[in-house]
């Protein structure tokens, strides 16, 4: 069972000195901590989530040290508040070692939709396994196998080096559906290039579909059923059949995902960075990408090599239960998912420093 842990005193620590106390992380883990114990004890209101120590923590620390005994309004690592505190549901950090990972966690907002490696692995341990949900019967079935193995492969905690910190509206939420000739300076076929033209036409009619929804460039809650029924009845229809079945078909079908979107979600790296860029084969075999910087990207595009850009897009997200929740088009569309506006998804802080590779 998962744990939270701290390595130094967290709270009213200075009066015998000890060293380095209040530590970013470890108060940070001991504010999520409270906000989440059930019962007596929870600060109300909660605390807000910054690694800071403040008057308002050492009181509630001090408040639900008081339900369950001695009050010196401190946590020190291993004590028995802090084993109370670990009585919570912590399955999304199931498995996780890398502090960095552990606070993408705790800091990512709408908890429900951040779908952790560490969910992955406590999916794993209660025999479940991902699943598609209703909402994909749009999504032929050769595609969703080769998006299964994509998942199951870069969730793992196991896989060692992280190439996700999990499915969520600032990492690894979206997909496009790309071509590739697979050999320098050669073209994709005529086949390919008219998929491509096709997806373009199609994404242009979702995003016209969408437009009468729109208020300030976000879809308001009030208006998500009305857009989903519109959305739901064009994804349906034989157009986008046509033109996934074509994709699923065609030998240069590569699905591009990429990984650590937001620049300030990631560990160190860079945009070309090969952990961030991954390609899916016909036959459901994972690759890093051949082209991870933007440039050589673009210079292959050019060349009728590899085509993405300008596409078509499938983003999703995923639940705590394991169920894939997929949508076609914008990245918008992920308020069909949540119902909430994309904006309650996606925090200020993230938007000025996002990019979109």
């Amino acid at each position: 069972m998962a744990q939270l842990k701290i390595s130094k005193p967290v709270g009213d620590v200075q009066a015998d000195g000890s060293p380095s106390p209040n530590m970013f992380d470890d108060t940070l883990v001991v504010q999520y901590l409270l906000n989440h114990s059930p019962g007596p004890g929870r600060p109300s209101p909660l605390l807000a989530q910054d690694g800071a120590i403040s008057p308002a923590m050492i009181a509630a620390i001090r408040a639900y040290e008081s339900t369950r005994g001695a009050v010196d309004g401190r946590i020190d690592p291993g004590d028995a508040t802090m084993a109370a505190l670990n009585g919570i549901k912590l399955g999304g950090f199931e498995g996780l070692t890398d502090f960095l990972e552990r606070r993408s966690i705790i800091l990512r907002p709408n908890r429900p939709w951040n779908f952790t490696r560490g969910d992955f692995k406590t999916l794993g341990l209660g025999g479940g396994t991902l699943q598609f949900g209703p909402d994909s019967a749009w999504l032929p079935a050769s595609l969703k196998s080769r998006y299964l193995k994509l998942f199951n492969m870069l969730l793992d905690p196991a896989a060692g080096t992280a190439p996700t910190w999990g499915v969520n509206p600032l990492d690894w939420y979206h997909s496009h559906l790309g071509v590739w000739s697979g050999t320098q300076n050669k073209p994709v076929s005529a086949a390919s290039l008219a998929w491509v033209r096709e997806a373009v036409a199609v994404d242009a009619a979702i995003d016209r579909a969408r437009k009468p929804f729109v208020v300030l460039g976000d879809i308001p809650p009030a208006n998500v059923a009305a857009f989903r029924a519109v959305y739901q009845a064009f994804v349906s229809g034989p157009r986008v059949a046509d033109l996934l079945t074509t994709y699923a078909a065609l030998s240069e079908a590569r699905i591009v995902h990429h990984t650590y979107e937001v620049p300030a979600w990631r560990p160190k790296m860079e945009s070309y960075d090969a952990r961030r860029h991954w390609m899916v084969d016909p036959a459901g075999i994972v690759h890093t990408s051949t082209y991870p910087k933007k440039s050589e990207s673009e210079a292959a595009a050019k060349r009728d090599e590899f085509i993405i850009q300008g596409s078509i897009q499938i983003n999703f997200l995923i639940d705590e239960s394991g169920v894939i929740h997929p949508v076609l088009g914008d990245f918008n569309q992920l308020t069909l998912v949540t119902g909430l506006p994309w904006s309650d998804l996606y925090p200020l802080w993230a938007s000025t420093s996002s990019v979109v590779d």
